[in-house]
């Protein structure tokens, strides 16, 4: 052989073993994947579980479009694909538990907890999805409308606070007087992490429903809806007053108070009082109200 083909020889060599030293990891090969497919990866999060690795990876379509939502259980030579979440038709980000890049232990017994939320842009709906991995698997551990992670007694971890609908999005009264639909009737309920699930602990933190409720009285004491005809909003606000005593376990009270805010007045007409009654049948019936209250 002569020295040219010595020399092409140990270039080929040299390139080869270059290229086995910087070959693609099992993620890598994922992002290439996906950035073929004309997705960028725009945020990650990781956790340690022993020899593997979870890793949850959001890719966002380059120039706009949908986000799609990966997790996998990563080993030396293995990506595996344990979730996925395509973005058709809803936006999806990662909660802010994740902003350290960390998977956390939330509910502290060596399990991890992915956080994200989806958006459905055409009907103005969020819904936070909680997953837990544990034991090699990962489980649904909820779905809640409008959810947040926040540490309300400041002693971690933090609690999840959500906002329900529970007479639905487009609940309505229909009556001979007024027409009013109450898309702003909400429940806030808060939950803690506890014993590998979520528990509803709303009755551990009124100060959050009192500051509510006087926000609420507030914004109610300030509107006559006979004169603004703006009877969806004043149902709305006196529903979610409602919901809050509830909450606190102080439903009584809380309907009491709901029934006061809808006493018919001296000027109003026959029509408009027995609307008013009927109002109070119905949402007696949907709310499971007691006969006695």
């Amino acid at each position: 052989m002569n020295t040219n083909s010595h020399k092409a020889a140990a270039l080929i060599l040299s390139s080869l073993l270059c290229a086995s030293s910087f070959a693609a990891t099992p993620l890598q090969q994922e992002k290439e994947k996906m950035a073929g497919q004309g997705f960028a990866l725009v945020r990650q999060a990781t956790a340690r579980l022993g020899p593997s690795s979870l890793v949850v990876h959001l890719y966002a379509k380059e120039g706009g479009g949908r986000e799609y939502l990966r997790v996998f259980l990563v080993s030396k030579s293995k990506a595996k694909l344990v979730f996925l979440e395509p973005g058709f038709s809803k936006n999806i980000r990662l909660d802010p538990v994740h902003k350290n890049g960390l998977i956390p232990d939330l509910l502290r017994d060596g399990s991890r907890v992915l956080a994200y939320h989806e958006t459905l842009p055409a009907v103005g709906q969020e819904t936070l999805v909680l997953l837990r991995y544990s034991g090699g698997g990962l489980a649904r551990l909820a779905d809640l409308p409008y959810g947040r992670l926040e540490d309300l007694d400041a002693k971690g971890p933090p609690e999840v606070v959500s906002r329900s609908r529970p007479l639905g999005q487009f609940f309505q009264i229909e009556c001979e007087s007024f027409h009013s639909m109450a898309q702003s009737a909400f429940r806030t309920t808060v939950h803690a992490f506890r014993e590998g699930r979520l528990v509803p602990v709303s009755k551990e933190f009124p100060r959050l429903y009192e500051d509510d409720i006087r926000a609420l009285e507030a914004g109610l004491s300030s509107t006559d809806p006979r004169k603004t005809q703006d009877y969806g909003g004043f149902l709305g606000s006196a529903l979610s007053l409602y919901f809050d005593y509830e909450e606190l376990g102080k439903g009584k009270e809380g309907w009491g108070r709901f029934r006061a805010l809808f006493e018919p007045h001296a000027g109003d007409s026959a029509v408009a009082k027995r609307c008013l009654g009927e109002m109070e049948t119905e949402l007696k019936t949907r709310l499971g109200i007691p006969p006695d209250w």
